[in-house]
């Protein structure tokens, strides 16, 4: 039986009595792994998302972390699973780079040092140390967008939410998150990428997930993704100009 970093059971969200905006089966997410949550404006992406990382609390059913549930977690979800919002700088809580990588490590009581240490790894991991003592609003896209991820990293959740990571990014500020997914993937951590730019990370994924009116749609391999009819779920085909899913990587 492979290790299960997140798992859910079955997930009901209501905002109001008996209309659903999302039903999902049980769902479960393994370790150095990339999956991604697609489906059109209003599929139920974000709600699933937050629904994930414990920024909402599903109507039915339940969310673990080795096999732990996401609201006992130690330390708090938080500690457990890492969401990064679309919108880079409504994470941003520190006037400079490091004062902001360390709010998390401080939050959850750890002294300066500690924090610090933590702060450093997470930093170097996003390429940013070197930046540390920067006024985060003087930081670009990418930056601000990496920065994010630090914050999130300095915390080592076993899983990462991300949603739509390449928003207002150009292709070195893309490429750098890529990077950091890849290496993130590669350190044993399960990520789950909401996103409607499918050709930037696909090549990446071992699995799709498709949200279609807030039901889960499709969820399998990315090969068998492409078979489908994609424009029925409100999704471009990424394979814009090469049938080959690997010749999609925006890396190298």
């Amino acid at each position: 039986m492979p290790e299960i970093l997140l798992q859910t059971t079955a997930l009901t969200q209501e905002f109001e009595p008996g209309r659903p905006v999302l039903q999902t089966p049980p769902l479960a997410f393994p370790p150095s792994s990339l999956s991604l949550l697609a489906g059109r404006n209003g599929s139920g992406k974000t709600v699933c998302s937050k629904i994930l990382a414990g920024l909402l609390g599903p109507s039915r059913g339940e969310v673990q972390v080795k096999a732990t549930a996401l609201r006992d977690y130690p330390g708090g979800p938080a500690a457990a699973v890492g969401y990064a919002f679309q919108d880079a700088r409504i994470q941003a809580v520190g006037e400079r780079v490091l004062d902001d990588c360390l709010f998390g490590p401080m939050n959850l009581g750890k002294g300066p040092a500690e924090a610090e240490a933590m702060a450093r790894t997470a930093l170097e991991a996003c390429g940013l140390w070197g930046r540390r003592k920067v006024f985060v609003h003087s930081l670009s896209g990418g930056e601000l967008r990496r920065l994010s991820l630090a914050g999130i990293l300095a915390l080592d959740p076993a899983v990462l939410v991300l949603d739509e990571p390449f928003a207002n990014l150009d292709l070195d500020g893309v490429r750098s998150v890529l990077r950091i997914l890849r290496d993130l993937k590669a350190r044993g951590k399960a990520l789950i990428v909401a996103t409607h730019e499918l050709e930037k990370v696909l090549a990446m994924a071992e699995r799709v997930l498709v949200l279609d009116a807030g039901k889960l749609a499709f969820d399998g391999e990315p090969e068998a993704f492409l078979e489908r009819d994609l424009e029925s779920w409100g999704l471009r085909d990424p394979r814009a100009r090469t049938g080959d899913i690997k010749a999609l990587s925006w890396l190298d």
